[in-house]
């Protein structure tokens, strides 16, 4: 992803204005949630963006529970869908490869093996990090985020 493309610059120079005019400071932050929500669905897409959805609603939840074991669950979440999306073409490839050869056949045979089409959401590693760095504050006793609409600014925020 560029953010010097055209579709990026005629984004931010629509944004920025209307959310600096608006004085009210619920519009405002409507504004900007709204605003990082059309900017990751346009680079992602829907098929990019429903993980990172669904780990957000997670993560709100487990952090509103401030249970331990439910925070825990949600760092391992985030944490497999990291290892999901962006390893296991190397995790398929080369490791289990080099224990069995003749997996390393199937994988250059003339079929495409199933983990050759996963792409990883636009920045899928952003959103672990940030949600298990969320969790493991909650779970040592940082108040968590109560509103849902502050959460989704939290998760989403781009600039």
């Amino acid at each position: 992803m560029l953010f010097l493309t055209y579709w990026f610059v005629y984004f931010i120079a629509a944004l920025f204005p209307v959310y600096w005019l608006v004085r009210w400071a619920p519009a405002r932050r409507l504004i900007l949630l709204a605003g990082c929500v059309v900017f990751h669905t346009h680079f992602a897409g829907p098929a990019g963006v429903i993980p990172i959805i669904v780990l957000s609603v997670f993560t709100y939840l487990a952090g509103l529970s401030r249970n331990r074991w439910l925070c825990g669950a949600g760092i391992t979440a985030s944490a497999a869908a990291l290892i999901f999306y962006k390893y296991t073409k190397f995790l398929c490839t080369q490791v289990l490869a080099a224990a069995w050869p003749a997996l390393a056949a199937t994988t250059t045979a003339g079929h495409t093996p199933w983990f050759q089409s996963i792409t990883a959401p636009l920045a899928i590693s952003f959103f672990a990090f940030e949600f298990i760095h969320y969790l493991i504050e909650v779970s040592r006793g940082e108040p968590p985020i109560k509103n849902p609409i502050n959460f989704a600014r939290f998760a989403v925020f781009w600039p």
